[in-house]
């Protein structure tokens, strides 16, 4: 049987037929036209090989399976494919739930529009700003690159201009991203020592924003946070954190969305 045949009758891509002969796994006889010819136990390990793909197996792991007749080594080598799949799993799983979370917050934007609410903050916050000057982040052993699904573009705005008046005028901001204490704890990530702030497990007044640009805004967007927090009585005892909830483009430009919030207490 050639291999335009052999590719039919499996439907697996000739290419990957190729592949796996070259690589050593089917035993084509070569024909005098250098042509090769594929038999029925050509077939066989074909389908076999499709079945072992199919659990995720690496040519690699399929190539050590076909060469062992240690029984011992087969099943450690299905051992050791379970467990890759088990980490998989509970990487989706972790996923699902990731997407729930960011589901909940863009519901919330619904729900509240642009009221300002109290939030009981799950866990201390740790933000980092400055990313484009820091060694730590931009370097073949940034700590973070591989969780950044964990983490949250952060905005910062400083507790001094939020204890103040609120005016018409353009205050300074800064973007960077955060993560609670508890993924870095679990992730055995560094904590900084410099370019970062801590926002501390305790209640938040969180506004819902919208803003083109990251490095300035016009104070008077915060207006119903600060004038929320004067008619509570209550003092801002942290810089902002907040949680982008999306990305949008709008009349060719980018808009960011974001929940923005600031620890408080009640003043003396």
């Amino acid at each position: 049987m050639n291999i335009r045949n052999l590719s039919l009758l499996t439907g697996i891509n000739a290419e990957t037929i190729r592949s796996y002969r070259i690589k050593g796994l089917l035993k084509p006889a070569k024909k005098q036209n250098g042509y090769y010819s594929y038999t029925i136990e050509d077939y066989i390990t074909l389908i076999h090989l499709r079945k072992l793909r199919g659990f995720s197996m690496s040519l690699d792991m399929i190539n050590r399976y076909y060469h062992t007749d240690n029984e011992n080594e087969l099943v450690s080598m299905i051992d050791e494919e379970q467990s890759e799949l088990r980490k998989q799993m509970a990487q989706m799983e972790l996923e699902l739930r990731l997407l729930e979370f960011e589901k909940k917050h863009i519901r919330q934007v619904g729900e509240n529009g642009q009221n300002i609410y109290l939030l009981d903050a799950i866990d201390e916050k740790v933000d980092y700003y400055d990313l484009f000057d820091s060694e730590h982040f931009i370097s073949d052993n940034n700590p973070f690159s591989d969780i950044y699904a964990y983490t949250s573009p952060t905005l910062r705005i400083t507790k001094e201009i939020l204890n103040g008046e609120c005016t018409e005028r353009m205050i300074p901001i800064q973007a960077g991203f955060g993560a609670y204490r508890h993924v870095i704890i679990e992730n055995h990530l560094p904590m900084p020592t410099s370019n970062y702030i801590i926002i501390p497990k305790t209640y938040c007044i969180c506004q819902i924003i919208t803003l083109s640009r990251l490095d300035r805004m016009n104070l008077m967007i915060l207006k119903p946070l600060m004038d929320y927090a004067k008619q509570n009585n209550y003092i801002f005892i942290s810089d902002t954190t907040g949680y982008l909830l999306r990305v949008q483009i709008k009349d060719d430009q980018t808009q960011f969305r974001f929940r923005i919030r600031a620890a408080v207490e009640k003043r003396v």
